[in-house]
């Protein structure tokens, strides 16, 4: 990844983009009520094809509730010990 083309400061992209980069993961859930982005799903997109950034993702539910949701990340889930 370079850092030479980053998504504009303030932009959305740019504020999921810092909270990756830091080691943090990101859901849904997280992006729409504590930065107020609806639409998680296409940053990471915009992350991923504007500006070639690696994003891993990784599906988890609770099957008691029969709910799924996608956690994203920079770093491969594997090498974070198992943490979220």
């Amino acid at each position: 990844m370079s850092d030479t083309k980053l998504p504009p400061p303030g932009s959305q992209s740019r504020q999921i983009y810092e909270i990756l980069k830091s080691g943090g993961t990101i859901t849904a859930y997280h992006a729409a009520t504590e930065l107020g982005i609806l639409c998680l799903a296409q940053r990471i997109y915009d992350l991923q094809n504007k500006y070639n950034i690696t994003i891993y993702t990784k599906t988890a539910e609770n099957k008691a509730k029969g709910r799924h949701w996608t956690i994203y990340s920079m770093k491969p889930f594997e090498a974070q010990n198992g943490s979220l």
